[in-house]
């Protein structure tokens, strides 16, 4: 997904927030956390089989908050560290979250594609909810991680 597709997705989030007439700072939230999302999508999921899909991507408003679910394809291998890392950001509150961040971003290199997890923290930390997610096996390489946030409007 190019730059160009990336900022062209945005302008639809925030057209369709406007148009169910929510909050501007929780549009805020929403490009934010889709950012991540797509990101997350661009950069960590893997094309490498018969799907031939890179992800899937789905905001849905319900009463009172807005869901945003992802799918995409990684690699069988990653399914445990991918968990650990969710379950670490689950079971923080928001200043653990802020000063877990902060702590990765001064020891992550930014330029590696494998600085996965920042994104998670913005996820968590924009959304202030819990984030859901499960797996599907689709062959013994891959797997359909599916990640699934609320944000409260």
């Amino acid at each position: 997904m190019s730059q160009n597709l990336l900022t062209t997705v945005l302008e639809l989030v925030n057209s369709e927030a406007n148009f169910l007439e929510t909050k501007k700072i929780t549009v805020r939230k929403l490009s934010r956390i889709a950012i991540e999302l797509l990101q997350n999508i661009i950069n960590h999921g893997n094309t490498e089989t018969a799907i031939g899909s890179k992800g899937t991507f789905l905001i849905e408003k319900e009463e009172d908050k807005i869901v945003i679910t992802t799918a995409n394809l990684v690699s069988s291998d990653t399914k445990q560290e991918i968990s650990e890392a969710i379950d670490i950001i689950n079971e923080s509150n928001r200043e653990e979250l802020l000063n877990k961040k902060m702590n990765k971003l001064m020891c992550t290199d930014l330029g590696k594609k494998n600085s996965a997890g920042i994104g998670l923290f913005e996820i968590a930390i924009n959304s202030h909810s819990k984030i859901q997610y499960w797996f599907n096996d689709v062959d013994s390489n891959s797997t359909m991680f599916c990640l699934s946030v609320n944000l409260m409007h």
